[in-house]
């Protein structure tokens, strides 16, 4: 783990052109009116100030063409690990610093603008960062309609995500699972919520296989371009070096020599480059014959990927045994993690007491990761608590989790509404979540008590149309 250094972290706090007493409350803070230029008055950037410069004056553009209201500029400097974290520690700090100023004046609205300037002291090598998530071309909703038991929790799971306070997003995000029926104690369902996410889990996971398999191939390719990229162009370097010399140079075999090397490794490249893309659009073409995906390259049927994991059969039809073999082949040829995911989940569905096994350990997991979230839910709550030890990683966790909750929770009541049935969409979240506890538990039985896991309905593995185990072997 690399040893904590010094950075410098600069912010735009929007509301105020000055923050009185800055250097009191915050002893290596500086401030700059972002009326002003921040040259010659913000010190110990040293060779990241052009960059600052350049932030600030984006910064009061930027505050001068939409906001039209007063900013400052802030810097300081933390320490930490990374740029990233260092970022992520100075917004916190001003943020925190923040309060102060809010509760001297009550209705005054002070708040960080999404990015930050994050350099490492004595580096010229400063980026900035973005507070916001990323975007998307076109945003779909989780249901096509409005189920009366999520409503709560979407509105306290987008506060939780788009709050920038760690312990905010921990408490909000345990609001919002508890909006989902989550309860904690004698008559508490924390297990029952670790069991549904387990089940979850199991169809999300492979279809993750799918996706890095894609990613990885992708990735080959890539690397291969780039190889031959960088082979043409030593080609032609070398043949101009070449060219350059007179006919009659000493030097001119050596470097005419040196440029058909070239040429034959740019050779060379291409057309590994070339056999990567036809062998891989081959496999491809195999694969998909029996696996179909949509525009956005997502299974239409996941069950079709799961057929391909599975062990073979004599009943199998001669596309699904050419994309077995299509997969066999490019899980030799991709590396890394999507190689052994691949591998991984072939034999656990061979040996379907194994994906017993995951579920429990997932359950347990979730259980641990659920225990702990309530822990610091409480601390930030009743005691007042804003900073824990590891608040940053939790609150990545507690969002994701209200994520995941949400997830399956809302894929229930769009089949349900979709194909009709009132009764499962009648169903409270609660009853949703004990009623997929006892599927997992079912399901992890008969994994272990069944020679095979072809059973398995993974497409509808959270369905209220299925008992996720309902398939025609």
């Amino acid at each position: 783990m690399p040893d904590l250094q010094n950075f410098n972290v600069a912010c735009i706090v929007c509301g105020t052109y000055s923050l009185s007493t800055l250097e009191s409350l915050l002893p290596s803070a500086q401030q700059c009116d972002m009326r002003e230029s921040p040259q010659y008055k913000l010190r110990g950037w040293g060779d990241g100030s052009p960059k600052l410069y350049r932030f600030a004056e984006a910064a009061r553009e930027e505050q001068a063409r939409r906001t039209k209201r007063p900013a400052c500029l802030v810097s300081l400097t933390v320490r930490a690990r990374d740029r990233g974290t260092a970022v992520q520690i100075g917004r916190r700090e001003i943020s925190e610093l923040l309060d102060q100023y809010v509760a001297g004046h009550r209705v005054a609205d002070l708040r960080l603008t999404s990015t930050s300037l994050g350099g490492r002291v004595g580096s010229k090598k400063v980026a900035s960062f973005q507070a916001v998530g990323a975007s998307v071309a076109i945003a779909y909703p989780l249901t096509k309609a409005w189920p009366a038991q999520l409503r709560e929790a979407l509105r306290m799971s987008h506060l939780a995500a788009t709050t920038d306070a760690p312990m905010s997003r921990v408490s909000l995000a345990w609001t919002a699972m508890e909006a989902c029926g989550v309860k904690v104690g004698n008559q508490g369902n924390v297990v029952a919520l670790a069991e549904a996410m387990a089940l979850q889990s199991l169809r999300q996971q492979i279809v993750e296989s799918y996706h890095n398999m894609r990613q990885a191939a992708a990735a080959l390719l890539a690397v291969a371009a780039e190889d031959a990229a960088v082979a043409a162009s030593c080609e032609r370097q070398a043949v101009s070096a070449a060219q350059r010399v007179r006919l009659d140079s000493p030097h001119r075999t050596r470097l005419e020599d040196r440029a058909k090397a070239a040429a034959g490794a740019a050779q060379v490249a291409d057309q590994r480059l070339e056999s990567l893309r036809r062998d891989f659009k081959e496999l491809l073409a195999e694969l998909h014959a029996y696996v179909a995906t949509d525009a956005r390259d997502h299974l239409i049927d996941v069950n079709q990927w799961l057929d391909i994991l599975q062990p073979s059969r004599a009943q199998d039809c001669a596309d699904l045994r050419r994309a077995r073999a299509a997969l066999t082949t490019l899980g030799g040829r991709v590396r890394g993690i999507a190689a052994a995911e691949l591998a991984q989940w072939c034999d656990r569905l061979a040996s379907p007491s194994r994906c017993a096994d995951l579920l429990d350990e997932w359950t347990d997991r979730y259980h641990r990761n659920l225990d702990w979230l309530y822990a610091v839910r409480n601390m930030s709550v009743h005691s007042g608590a804003f900073m824990v030890p590891g608040d940053l990683a939790t609150a990545h966790s507690a969002v994701a989790l209200a994520d995941f909750l949400l997830e399956f929770l809302g894929n229930w009541y769009e089949v349900a509404r979709r194909t009709g049935r009132a009764d499962r969409e009648a169903m409270s979240t609660r009853q949703v979540i004990e009623c997929l506890a006892d599927r997992k538990r079912k399901i992890a039985l008969a994994m272990r008590t069944q020679p095979d896991s072809f059973p398995l309905n993974l497409s509808y593995l959270t369905s209220p149309t299925s008992d996720g185990w309902d398939r025609a072997r």
